[in-house]
């Protein structure tokens, strides 16, 4: 981003653009493993519209951060799309709604009981006893 803008700014908010929708895990992860129920999956920033919509305020406000942002984001929601193999209409906010946010249609097998591994492998310290807490949460 920094090469294509010019801008050294441009660099972390890409990397922010592609990061932070996957803060939206919290949501589905306090449902899974604290509440215990994995029939819904919500993904509120995982959302082909807001790509859309990051790419609308790139051509409003056209500046190498709002590009970056766009570009990040968008980055961020395709690898997630080709890379876990989901429905094609998994990632529209709009499907997921007209389901009823519904684990077993929004999601090709339901939700992955084992899915706190991808949170569980950033953890500096303490990964052991985190992974043991959420296998404690699982009716398995």
């Amino acid at each position: 981003m920094w090469a294509v803008t010019g801008d050294p700014l441009a660099l972390p908010v890409a990397v922010a653009g592609g990061v932070l929708p996957d803060l939206d895990h919290a949501l589905d992860y306090y449902h899974w493993y604290w509440r215990r129920d994995f029939r819904r999956v919500y993904l509120f920033l995982h959302s082909w519209e807001l790509v859309v919509a990051c790419y609308l305020l790139a051509a409003l406000v056209p500046a190498p951060w709002s590009f970056a942002l766009a570009a990040g984001y968008f980055t961020q929601l395709a690898l997630d799309q080709f890379g876990y193999r989901v429905h094609w209409y998994t990632y529209l906010l709009a499907a997921r709604l007209l389901l009823g946010f519904d684990a077993d249609r929004v999601l090709p097998h339901g939700v992955s009981k084992g899915s706190y591994r991808s949170f569980t492998r950033l953890l500096p310290a303490g990964r052991a006893r985190a992974e043991g807490w959420f296998r404690s949460r699982l009716d398995e």
